[in-house]
């Protein structure tokens, strides 16, 4: 399954099999279906890097990828974003559902682990009511929901959806909308007639006050509690007092479909079918206009520090804007009206309902953070929990859904932790910068790992976290051998740093002697003594070697002698004596030619004697080439100068077969009279021919006889080698040419 141009950094089965997802560091997704052998690739400018980790959803229905650039997201298994987790600064390395699924934790490069909910399951519905919903609302203590609905009641439940009462009129009114006081001992709804109620925390009507002469949608209490606020079908909305008394009316070119109080309860905003939201002061004077929409207003909601407002429209997006009018953000990834709206608690999210059914959390760049589904109509009314914690949505399928939105942080983070367990334990320097990680179960095993982790930063030169990261495997668990690689229990956090970085520093000497730097090289080996006093600088003797200028000369001095090695066999000899010379000077023990019992330290010698390959390999080409005398002398002086080269067979049936053939006899005789040839009966046709060529018929005929005499020769060689015995036999060479 080869995926782009650059390797494979992540691979996951989903649970049933049936599916295999791989992230790349070409910074794409695959998701392959192995049943039809079909694949789908992803490409995401967003995640802007490689792909580091992926991972099923235990379900098997969707699949989380985490990114070099810090940003996790789950997909469907078309492809398509389902949620969008950003947040994290460096590379996401691992990001893990949670078993039941409803969770993702993330750990990345900036030391962080980051936990979302991914609860998409109503935790309570609501549904007693008989027709559809046209809004909800929390009371500000969280206890309770209020949903307004066309089946002519307005209902109170506790958040597990439990039904405490109902607001009912004696008319039978369509409830378009309900609001709770800040102090919940108030509750204001409106109905189709234009008319308001107010009722007391109990479920009493406490007043009520013909306001619109038709049916009002908007509808909001000031932060005080003091004033009421709603808009209409008239193209009106209007700030009135608890007693009904108007305190200011502003207009809109069309229907108003919805009102909200500023925070600080001095302005208030309104939209329109009319495409328009506008700001208002509390005497009706326009302060902003916020234009931008190319369809009819549906919801609008005040950021929590009034800064900001944020509206809903027909024409499937969302905008947020500072509250001079002045756009910040489009939210262009809804796919539908968009009928409602509403702030978080903290600000920093906002809530859609949307014609799709959906319920939808999102963060102020537009990013998706949550989807809640379950709603088989419109979602009309979305509202937060006072603690942010919980989403409810009310719909046209006449029920209302609680959703968790996030737990407390000490809980999400324990289950991240649980869920990232494994990947801690092998990568303990990342639990080193998670404190909230760092179990006492987790711990014991993780110390042992941080030991190695240790070991690896030493040997890059870095003793000083080293020692950190052997001190804080100590903490973690006081027994941990701090050298598992000796048979002592080592304990000692300091000493060990410096032993493990002075082996560094002795591969780092070892390395600028293969370097020839000479003085590069002796200074690693004086640092890693400086390191640990007791360090041989050259364990592949038998005495402890401390000398760090003569360890730096023997290395220096073996790269040489390589390199002079290599230049002889590449027939440079001249350069190969002087580079063999220079070995010499700078330790007057070497062994010039290791490949020997004796110590040979005579250059020129050598530097022959590791010519002959080269001779060797000229040859070869030189037979290949059809020059066969000069093959021969290549051949004959590799011999010459190294009398115990092994030479394959082969090599010299070659120029045996072609000396024979080009009538060059007596020229390749030696090769083909080589003792080699005495193991290799193959040749010996090419060597009765070069014999007889050279008048040696005898011995032609003992070569030809050997060579039939193997068993499982070909019939046809057989006869024709027969033939030339006998011919050889009478006298009669068949291999001369009247020439």
């Amino acid at each position: 399954m080869p995926q782009g141009l650059l390797y494979v950094r992540s691979v996951r089965f989903s649970p049933t099999g049936n599916y295999l997802v791989s992230g790349s560091a070409d910074y794409s997704i695959r998701l392959w279906n192995l049943e039809n052998q079909t694949s789908t690739t992803i490409d995401d400018d967003d995640l802007n890097g490689w792909i580091e980790s992926v991972d099923f959803r235990p379900d098997g229905q969707q699949f989380a990828a985490g990114s070099s650039g810090g940003i996790a997201k789950i997909w469907d298994l078309d492809g398509n974003v389902v949620q969008t987790l950003p947040g994290h600064v460096g590379t996401v390395n691992r990001a893990r559902f949670s078993p039941d699924g409803h969770t993702l934790a993330a750990v990345a490069g900036d030391g962080q682990v980051r936990v979302w909910s991914l609860m998409n399951k109503a935790i309570a519905q609501l549904d007693t009511h008989t027709d559809a919903l046209w809004n909800v609302d929390v009371s500000s203590d969280g206890t309770q929901i209020a949903t307004a609905s066309v089946d002519g009641t307005t209902r109170i439940w506790d958040r597990s959806g439990a039904e405490i009462r109902r607001l009912e009129l004696p008319t039978n009114q369509v409830f378009n909308d309900v609001v709770y006081s800040p102090g919940g001992n108030t509750i204001a709804t409106s109905t189709i007639d234009g008319d308001i109620q107010l009722w007391d925390a109990e479920g009493n009507l406490v007043n009520r006050f013909a306001m619109h002469g038709q049916r009002v949608l908007g509808l909001d209490l000031s932060p005080d509690g003091k004033y009421g606020l709603s808009g209409s079908d008239d193209t009106t909305a209007k700030l009135w007092d608890l007693e009904g008394n108007v305190q200011a009316v502003v207009n809109h070119d069309e229907w108003i479909r919805d009102v909200a109080f500023s925070p600080d309860g001095q302005t208030f905003a309104t939209t329109s079918e009319d495409t328009l939201a506008r700001l208002w002061d509390l005497d009706g004077n326009l302060l902003a206009e916020f234009e931008g929409h190319a369809d009819g207003v549906n919801g609008i909601s005040f950021s929590p520090d009034g800064t900001m407002l944020v509206t809903a429209s027909d024409d499937s997006t969302v905008k947020l804007w500072d509250v001079q009018g002045n756009l910040i953000h489009s939210f262009q990834k809804h796919h539908g009206r968009v009928w409602t709206v509403a702030f978080s608690p903290d600000g920093d999210s906002i809530a859609t309902g949307t014609s799709e059914g959906y319920a939808r959390l999102w963060d102020l760049d537009g990013n998706l953070i949550g989807e809640f589904k379950g709603h088989e109509e419109v979602v009309t009314g979305v509202a937060f929990s006072p603690d942010g914690q919980y989403l409810i949505s009310a719909s046209g399928d006449s029920t209302a859904k609680v959703w968790r939105i996030a737990r407390t942080l000490d809980d999400l983070l324990a289950q991240g932790c649980d869920w990232l367990a494994d990947y801690l334990t092998l990568h303990p320097d990342a639990l080193m910068e998670l404190e909230n990680c760092q179990r006492p179960d987790l711990l014991p095993k993780a110390a042992s790992y941080l030991v190695k982790t240790a070991m690896q930063t030493a040997r890059t030169g870095n003793v000083q976290l080293a020692q950190q990261q052997l001190a804080t495997a100590l903490t973690w668990n006081p027994d941990v051998d701090l050298d598992p690689e000796t048979p002592e229990h080592e304990q000692n956090a300091t000493q060990m740093a410096r032993k493990f970085s002075a082996a560094y520093s002795l591969t780092e000497g070892q390395r600028l002697a293969h370097q020839l730097k000479l003085e590069d090289a002796t200074q690693a080996y004086e640092r890693a003594l400086e390191l640990d006093a007791e360090v041989d600088l050259d364990p592949q003797t038998d005495a402890v070697e401390q000398d760090a200028d003569l360890i730096a000369r023997r290395y220096v001095a073996l790269s040489l002698q390589q390199r002079g090695q290599l230049q002889a066999q590449q027939l440079k000899l001249k350069a190969a004596v002087q580079t063999l010379e220079e070995a010499l000077d700078l330790d007057p023990t070497i062994d010039l030619n290791p490949d020997t019992e004796e110590i040979d330290q005579d250059a020129k010698a050598v530097a022959n004697r590791f010519s002959a390959p080269g001779h060797l390999a000229a040859g070869q080409q030189q037979v290949k080439n059809g020059d066969v005398e000069a093959a021969a002398q290549a051949y004959q002086t590799a011999q010459d100068l190294d009398p115990d080269l092994e030479v394959d067979r082969r090599v010299w049936d070659t120029l045996c077969w072609f000396g024979s053939v080009q009538g060059q006899a007596t020229t390749v005789r030696f090769a083909c009279e080589n003792k080699a040839y005495f193991g290799g009966v193959s040749t010996l046709d090419s060597r009765g021919i070069v014999l007889a060529l050279d008048g040696d018929l005898e011995g032609s005929i003992e070569s030809f006889q050997a060579y039939i005499d193997v068993p499982g020769r070909s019939q046809d060689r057989v006869i024709q080698g027969q033939a030339w015995i006998n011919a050889l036999k009478t006298g009669d060479n068949p291999f001369l040419t009247d020439d």
